[in-house]
């Protein structure tokens, strides 16, 4: 009767135990898919708070603490920059790239914004060396007005090109990301794959063929800027082979003068491709329709 008692008390913790680790994990993807919510908003101070509570629900999860690591700089950054400090806040975005289990997303977010501050320092730059220039050419009246209708017309140039990029841009949507794309050891398409990846209405599948692994997962968020797509997504109930978990990931799609197209992932470049060409590198993918 004894060890019956006891039998009946382990059960009894072992299940409360187990319905608080469910809790916990759900608990914890909550906070990492909302703190990402709040990252593509760019309301890093609720996104930091998200990833702290992510970090009290699985204490020592790397992943949470890159991400929330990963978010501090970043606003770091923004304060820095505001107050017109960019040598600091270039050190403060430069430590974003260091963390692996981090967002891809945040890291290309990153360098497009140190992209931004070359810029300014350029302009800047460029700016001071027109004035000196007109400072010591005052008085060849006629060269600066041939300058300055060049500077215009340059100006013209610019703002026209500047107008045709953002025509370019709003034409892109989420339909243009979908369909099967491969990243190619060499030349494209002359060279193994050694990356695929599908994008459908709701669902993003992950392969890579020299792991043997296959992912599928839902989307859960997915927002179309400019000419990228930032999507959210957590594993779907069927896996394959992949220890499965939520994240976040941001393709930036480049439209040739030739209309094709060109998707950059990471430090990657990914080409579309075709089922039979798929087929042709050894991957059956018939099964996967871009309506899902």
């Amino acid at each position: 009767m004894l060890n019956k008692k006891y039998t009946l008390g382990a059960l009894v913790v072992l299940t409360i135990l187990s319905s608080c680790s469910a809790d916990s994990s759900s608990d914890y993807n909550k906070a990492i898919e909302t703190g990402l919510d709040y990252i593509i908003a760019e309301d890093y101070s609720r996104a930091e708070v998200q990833f702290e509570q992510a970090i009290a629900f699985r204490e020592g999860d790397d992943r949470a603490a890159a991400l929330l690591a990963q978010t501090t700089h970043y606003s770091n950054a923004q304060k820095l920059l505001t107050d017109e400090n960019m040598d600091e806040a270039i050190q403060e975005i430069k430590k974003i790239s260091t963390y692996e289990d981090g967002s891809s997303g945040f890291i290309m977010k990153s360098e497009r914004l140190l992209a931004q501050i070359d810029e300014e320092k350029n302009i800047v730059n460029d700016s001071d060396t027109e004035k000196s220039s007109e400072s010591d050419n005052n008085t060849e009246n006629n060269n600066e007005e041939v300058a300055a209708t060049n500077d215009s017309t340059d100006s013209e140039s610019e703002i026209n090109d500047s107008t045709i990029e953002e025509e370019k841009t709003k034409e892109i949507t989420k339909d243009d990301f979908k369909g099967f794309y491969a990243a190619f050891e060499d030349a494209p398409f002359n060279s193994n794959i050694f990356h695929v990846f599908v994008i459908t209405d709701s669902v993003y599948h992950d392969i890579v063929p020299a792991w043997g692994e296959y992912g599928s997962f839902h989307i859960t968020h997915q927002v179309v800027s400019d000419n990228k797509l930032s999507i959210d997504y957590e594993p779907r109930d069927e896996e394959g082979g992949m220890e499965l978990t939520a994240g976040s990931k941001e393709f930036q799609l480049t439209i040739n003068d030739d209309q094709s197209k060109v998707i950059h992932s990471g430090d990657y470049q990914y080409y579309p491709i075709s089922i039979i060409q798929l087929n042709d590198f050894g991957f059956d993918l018939k099964e996967i329709s871009l309506d899902d």
